[in-house]
């Protein structure tokens, strides 16, 4: 457990390895986010290793988190609340990308913990964070890339 600034950090054994998690991917970063040189059958970026780069200490910080966070979301949540995925994402930030990664790749891969914490009131919202080596959660990030699965591409205008 991680506390500081009135955020507390619990790993969640709600989110099963089973649980669908939803990472928006931002179009402006398309140097460590995205790379639409290489596009799939789809017309979707190859996505890099960066969008899922974990918020540097400094910014986790102005939310309260004690550690680097990632910032994803729980499927299931997000449509209880919306239509579909691409309805929700064009509603929070329009032009940016979101792609599905499952929980238990993030626990295997990277070590991570997860929790939710619906932060400023986004339903569905949920942190990782290293549960162990801060060096293996780096080190996972290609992976993830590599296992993720497009549901809304983003806007390659809005970069």
């Amino acid at each position: 457990m991680a506390e500081a600034g009135g955020r507390d950090l619990r790993d969640d054994p709600a989110i099963t390895g089973s649980v669908s998690l939803l990472r928006q991917v931002n179009p402006r970063k398309a140097a460590s986010c995205v790379d639409w040189s290489a596009v799939d059958t789809d017309g979707n970026p190859r996505l890099r290793a960066g969008a899922f780069q974990r918020a540097s200490l400094t910014a986790a910080q102005k939310y309260g988190y004690p550690v680097r966070t990632l910032s994803l979301f729980v499927e299931e949540a997000v449509l209880g609340e919306h239509a579909t995925v691409a309805d929700w994402a064009a509603q929070v930030r329009p032009g940016w990308g979101v792609v599905r990664i499952m929980a238990g790749l993030l626990r295997s891969e990277g070590d991570f913990l997860i929790g939710r914490d619906d932060l400023n009131g986004w339903i569905g919202h949920a942190v990782a964070w290293a549960g162990g080596s801060s060096n293996r959660a780096d080190g996972a990030q290609k992976a993830l890339a590599e296992h993720a699965v497009w549901l809304v591409a983003p806007d390659p205008h809005s970069a």
